[in-house]
Formats: structure tokens, C-alpha cells, sequence
């Protein structure tokens, strides 16, 4: 359910160290809450660029994507 071009898969690939486990966890986020994104390519950078300020790992949903979820 997580819809990349072959541009942007291979974008992913050179750009975020395991990218492949932001995709899955994209993928179990939408399938779990039924939460739609206009560009899933932007969404994981997002989520990588959020890892990398905070210096950690990725969170599985960022926070403010949880409110109302919760």
C-alpha cells in the first residue's frame, strides 16, 4: 500500500540507511488507521529527516501524526 516510482525508491536508497524499515512502517501506519498521505516519498524523507534531528531512532508514527489517536 505504500506507492513510490522507481525514481524515488532508488532516491530512498541512496539517501536513508534503512529505508526499507521506514517503508514497512509506513505501510503498517496507513493499514492501521486508514490514514492517507498525498506523497509517501515526502512522508519517509520526513520521517528520516524527524530520526535524524533527533538523533535517534525512527519513531514507528511521528507524535503529531498520533494525535486524534490516541
Amino acid at each position: 500500500n505504500v506507492l513510490l516510482t522507481d525514481d524515488e525508491l532508488n532516491k530512498l536508497r541512496a539517501e536513508i540507511p534503512g529505508y526499507e524499515d521506514l517503508i514497512g512502517r509506513l505501510s503498517e501506519y496507513m493499514a492501521s488507521t486508514g490514514k492517507k498521505y498525498k506523497s509517501h516519498y515526502a512522508t519517509i524523507r520526513s520521517w528520516a529527516r524527524r530520526e535524524r534531528k533527533a538523533g535517534g531512532p525512527v519513531q514507528s508514527f511521528p507524535e503529531d501524526d498520533l494525535q486524534g489517536i490516541i
